[in-house]
């Protein structure tokens, strides 16, 4: 039993559950955020290809998404290493479709974003690159920031090293709180 339809060539890269009053925010490759809330978005059958939630720009592919609340904060990073958190709120409210917001200015042509995360207080942040090397580090030790900029380095990647993925791992506080 299928899901969801999907056309020739797409894939399903990411799925998740969402309530009434969340919204969600979508990152794509370039470093854009597309924020709206869940309740605009149609309850359609498994057998339809649904609605196109964000407008790609050529060589850009969908990063992930999450849902938050309005005065949450995101995480960032980019394969190239750096990072930021940011507020949901700089973002403007847009609409599924729409071409989204710059969030993350890349350093170079061949940098990429290739994570979004909730940025849970006191939770631990584990990036992972191509040559299996990791490392930790505390979420208050990424800094906030605005739209504007690339943020901070978070890892000094070795030459022709790349970021392939990033983990936010809850505190104990935290999953008691919840």
């Amino acid at each position: 039993m299928s899901a969801l339809k999907l056309k020739d060539g797409d894939e399903l890269l990411c799925a998740g559950l969402a309530t009434v009053g969340v919204e969600i925010v979508i990152a794509t490759s370039g470093g854009r955020l597309l924020r709206f809330h869940v309740d605009e978005l149609p309850i359609a059958s498994r057998t339809t290809l649904g609605d196109q939630a964000l407008r790609l720009h050529k060589q850009e592919q969908l990063v992930g998404f999450v849902t938050l609340h309005p005065n949450d904060n995101l995480i960032l990073v980019s394969q190239s290493g750096y990072g930021k958190r940011i507020p949901v709120s700089v973002l403007r409210p847009a609409h599924p479709g729409d071409i989204g917001t710059h969030a993350l200015q890349l350093t170079t042509k061949t940098d990429a974003l290739v994570a979004i995360a909730p940025a849970l207080a006191q939770a631990e942040v584990s990036l992972l690159t191509d040559a299996n090397r990791a490392a930790h580090l505390e979420i208050e030790t990424i800094p906030l920031w605005g739209k504007e900029g690339p943020g901070d380095r978070v890892l000094k990647a070795n030459r022709g090293e790349k970021i392939i993925a990033v983990t936010v791992t809850p505190s104990a506080s935290n999953l008691e709180d919840s």
